[in-house]
């Protein structure tokens, strides 16, 4: 059953934009005007005026008081308040999404399950897990159907919000008050193109997407999220870049990016691969171009180095000279050098970070492990592997408190069926396996995306 729900990967339909009842999920109402463009052959939806801010009824519950008393980050703001783009761009007001809640706290764990029980068919629902404090990880039964299939999940700082982004752009923000109860809140669509990379900026309102295509829909657009939960695509940000897969940011302040894209082998012919943006009042300026890949590549997700010093670039595409590869690129400034392939990386997908930039781990789907990276003096290598990670895919980490280098991944096992597997780094390449939590046998439990509260 896994394989035949696993290989619908290949050959999905269109999956429409139809917010259907689930007895699990408390299931909102979308926008009318974000709604208004659900057929992915759409143009991009032009803001409007339900972008203004909303009443004060309208607005999230605020956190409670007693998140401000933890010193390791209670209501710690990570970015300056949000000011208006001054060139056209979609206004911004102060939400305070940017506001950390205490580190030393239950986390919710958003779960997409991309497979329904019926082979072919698309799952469209995101299921809520508990994180303890204790670092115990338990799957509820609280689901909500967001209309298409999930690609990327993403909480915003506060974690009063998260974004649910689908394989053909289809944008959801779903309020998260609790693991018990999820509502959608508003749906937009990005141009047509292929979409799994996205990022929220620090002010918990700016949402970059990385669209893949081979003309005008293709490139980095730009969403903005309002007090209330609402979308609005920001036409004007949108910049365009031929095969965009993935991004991330070079400097703390997220005003450089690296990104991959651009490369193409028929007309117009660009051997470009990799570039370096700048993000200034909301516009994209390209300042770096570099050809570092001989052939094709097939990344997930790319990682930055939180010094901003090292880029970590997989390729597990299978028809590439170069596939099954791990890039390393050395960063300074705006130029990428000394780029090395570690090799027998086969189908690598993501790549991901410690908090203190002294390991990496990388996802190797058909190798079913997670590959461990660290700098021996001589830059990042691989030092180890966890094996019996099944179809090993998303990443992602707890990056404060406690928990921090706790790393969940999404699993399936032939054995054991989907599962989250938990993986902690205690230090520089030095990774344990904390074992895995099973989510219930059927193809509609495998796991896709995966984000957990700040």
């Amino acid at each position: 059953m896994f394989c035949l729900a696993l290989g619908s990967l290949l050959g999905c339909e269109n999956a429409l934009l139809v917010i259907q009842p689930n007895r699990d999920a408390q299931v909102g109402t979308a926008h009318d005007a974000g709604m208004s463009g659900a057929h992915p052959d759409a143009a991009p939806l032009m803001p409007g005026d339900d972008a203004a801010p909303p009443a004060d009824d309208a607005a999230p519950a605020a956190m409670g008081d007693d998140a401000a008393l933890d010193p390791d980050a209670g209501m710690m703001s990570v970015a300056d308040a949000a000011q208006p783009v001054p060139d056209g761009g979609v206004p911004v007001v102060p939400c305070g999404f940017d506001m950390l809640q205490p580190a030393d706290r239950e986390r919710v764990v958003l779960v997409g399950e991309p497979f329904s029980a019926v082979p072919g068919v698309d799952g469209t629902t995101i299921r809520a897990m508990r994180l303890s404090t204790a670092g115990v990880l338990t799957p509820t039964d609280t689901r909500i159907d967001v209309g298409f299939r999930p690609a990327r999940v993403e909480f915003v700082p506060s974690g009063q919000f998260a974004l649910v982004l689908g394989e053909e752009g289809q944008l959801a923000s779903i309020a998260v008050p609790s693991a018990g109860a999820l509502t959608l809140v508003d749906t937009v669509v990005l141009p047509r193109a292929g979409y799994g990379d996205m990022q929220v900026l620090a002010d918990g309102q700016t949402v970059i997407v990385a669209g893949s295509n081979v003309d005008i829909s293709s490139g980095l657009s730009t969403v903005t999220l309002a007090c209330d939960g609402q979308l609005t695509i920001d036409t004007a940000a949108f910049h365009n870049l031929r095969l965009t897969y993935s991004f991330d940011w070079i400097d703390p302040l997220q005003t450089r990016a690296v990104v991959l894209g651009g490369q193409a082998v028929f007309a117009p012919v660009d051997p470009i691969d990799t570039r370096i943006f700048e993000r200034m009042n909301g516009r994209w300026t390209q300042v770096a171009t570099f050809d570092l890949w001989s052939d094709a590549i097939d990344p997930k997700r790319i990682a930055v180095s939180p010094d901003g010093r090292t880029m970590l670039a997989p390729n597990g595409s299978p028809f590439s000279t170069q596939g099954g590869t791990v890039m390393v690129v050395n960063i300074t400034g705006n130029v990428l050098a000394s780029q090395r392939l570690i090799p027998d990386m086969d189908d690598a997908r993501e790549a991901l970070f410690s908090v203190d930039g002294a390991t990496a781990l990388v996802s190797l789907l058909s190798a079913n492990s997670v590959a461990v990276l660290a700098d021996r003096g001589m830059g990042f290598v691989e030092v180890s592997r966890i094996r019996g990670v099944g179809l090993a895919e998303t990443l992602a980490a707890v990056e404060r408190g406690p928990l921090t280098g706790l790393v969940l991944v999404t699993s399936v096992d032939a054995n054991g069926g989907p599962n989250i597997a938990r993986l902690q780094i205690d230090g520089a390449g030095v990774v344990r396996d904390l074992g895995q939590i099973e989510l219930g046998m059927g193809s509609e439990t495998i796991p896709g995306p995966l984000a957990i509260q700040r």
